[in-house]
Parts: C-alpha cells; structure tokens; sequence
C-alpha cells in the first residue's frame, strides 16, 4: 500500500511504499524555502517595478523596512517641531509653510544619505534629524537641494538602470528652472555634470546621452541671461562655520574613503560601481562648496546636504573605529 506523504518544508506531495519507503515526487520538486531577505540580498528584485521602464529616478518606499518608515515618522514630526516654532517666532500663519519646509529638509537629508552611503541605511538615518537643527543656520534651498539630489542619483545610478528620456529633460528642465534661483548656477552646472558623468563611468549609457550635457548648459544659461541672479555674499555666522567645516571634512573623508559598495540596483541583480559612487560623493561635495561661496545663505540653502554627508561621514568613522 502506498502513502502520500506532504513535505513541511514545500508542500510537494511524494508517495511511499508500505514499509516507508521514498518514491517518487508527484508534482515538482521539492526545495526549502530561502529567506527572503537573503534571497533579496543575493539576486535583488526579481521583477523589475513598471515604473523603472518611465524613469530611472524614481525610487518608491516600501514600507515594509524600517528604514523607510524612519524617514516618514523622523519627517513628519519635524514639520510639526517647524510649524510649532515658525508660529511662536512669527505670524501663526506661517506654520504650515514653517512645517513643510522642515519636514521636507529633513525628508531630503534622509533621501540625500541613501545616495551618498547605500549600504548603510543608518547614514541616512544619522543624517536626518540634523538637518532640522541647519534650520537655525539659514532656509533651505529645496529646489536646489533636488536638484543636487536629481545629480547624484544621475551619477550613483542606485536604481541599476540607465537614464530615461523623461530623466534627461527632467535634468534640462531642471536647469532652466534653477537658473532663475539665486546661485542656481552652480545647480545647472552639477546637472551638466551629472549628464556627462553618466557616460563616462562604468557602465554608461547610451552615447546620444551625451547631447544633454549641452542643452542643460544651453537652456541653462538662456534662462540665467533673461532672469538669473546671484545672492550677495554674507559672511557666515559661527554656526555657519561649524556646519560647513565639519560637513567638508565630512565629505572629503568619504570620497577619499570610499569603500567598493555591496548594495544592488533597485531594479536590477547587479552591484553599484565604487567608480560612481565616489563620483556621486565628489559631485555632492562640488555642489555643497558651491553654494558655500555665497556665505551665509548658501550654507544655509544646502543645509540638508550638509547633514546628510555628517550622518554619513559619523557612520563611516565608527565602522572604521570598529575594525580597527
């Protein structure tokens, strides 16, 4: 007499003999379940998500890591510490602006430290809460904070896929708006750079992408000559100077440091290249000392920027003092 016999692991049915004997498989093999963090971590998505076919910028939160509830839970209560202290210091209708604005500074830390240490996601999270306290240094630039973090996605490539046509005129529109901003130019010229590094490093897109680079300069400058300014210089304060000094220190530690990276495009199986990810950082830094030569503001402007590279350069310092 034969017995069906069902598999805890799988659920694949076999049949035995009386005497308890194996037989044959019924319907398939039968494997043990691998975990799906590691079945994650070894292969990455198995499917790609539809929007990688749009847009190479996008990355979605899956709230499933604790990472990504992090950074909505961190966000939204500083939007309410902002708007609580834009309607003591100020008009009371200026929390809801007061609390966008530092939700979004401290939303954009987070995002901006995913790009510049993606194997760590406590970098990230390191980096946010300080960018709510760069609000005491000045406003935060948030076009020109995206724009920054539209440049260093460009060049890091997380999502594993090349640029799409909507992610180029995204970088030329990009550049007409931050034309017009104060000190947007140096926003223009890390989205050419951005354009140019891409097919330049490893793994570089196609070649007509390198067309870009020249309408990002050319609307660029179009719109610098019709509406472009440039803020006038103000020497920094002494929390300026703390934030600025430790943020460069910061980031040239990290470029210098830059380890070959173990984490996989979004979309992709394959590994992030150490090539662009230093190029990423050094791009990052570039952009950050830019608006520094303004002073005051531009500090100020990119002071999300600045928290990301201190929670990033922190993270990076003790794992070096760890291993020591």
């Amino acid at each position: 007499m034969k017995n069906v016999v069902t598999s805890r692991l799988c659920g694949h049915r076999t049949t035995a003999g009386s005497g308890g004997s194996p037989g044959a498989r019924t319907d398939g093999p039968c494997t043990a379940p691998e975990r799906p963090q590691r079945r994650q971590a070894r292969y990455g998505p198995p499917v790609p998500h539809p929007i990688a076919r749009i847009s190479s910028l996008a990355r979605l939160l899956d709230f499933r890591h604790a990472s990504n509830r992090y950074a909505v839970a961190v966000s939204t209560i500083a939007a309410v510490v902002g708007g609580i202290a834009a309607a003591i210091t100020g008009e009371p209708s200026d929390a809801l602006g007061g609390g966008v604005r530092a939700g979004l500074a401290v939303f954009l830390a987070w995002a901006l430290g995913r790009e510049i240490d993606p194997d760590d996601p406590r970098s990230a999270a390191l980096g946010a809460p300080p960018a709510l306290l760069a609000l005491l240094v000045g406003r935060p630039a948030l076009a020109a904070v995206v724009a920054a973090l539209i440049a260093m996605r460009v060049t890091l490539r997380p999502t594993g896929v090349p640029s799409r046509p909507l992610d180029l005129a995204v970088l030329v529109g990009a550049s007409a708006y931050m034309a017009t901003r104060p000190t947007g130019l140096v926003a223009v010229a890390a989205l050419a750079a951005a354009a140019a590094l891409d097919t330049a490093l490893s793994d570089p897109g196609p070649t007509w992408h390198r067309w870009v680079v020249p309408a990002v300069l050319a609307v660029g400058g179009l719109a610098f000559g019709f509406a472009g300014q440039w803020a006038e210089f103000e020497a920094p304060d002494l929390g300026g100077l703390l934030i600025g000094s430790a943020g460069v220190v910061s980031a040239a530690f990290l470029v210098v440091a830059t380890p070959a990276p173990m984490s996989v495009g979004d979309h992709t199986r394959r590994r992030l290249h150490r090539s662009r990810l230093r190029a990423a950082r050094l791009l990052g830094l570039a952009i950050a000392l830019g608006y520094a030569a303004a002073g005051q503001f531009g500090i100020g402007a990119m002071g999300p920027l600045w928290a990301a590279f201190l929670g990033a350069g922190a993270v990076a310092v003790a794992r070096r003092v760890r291993a020591a």
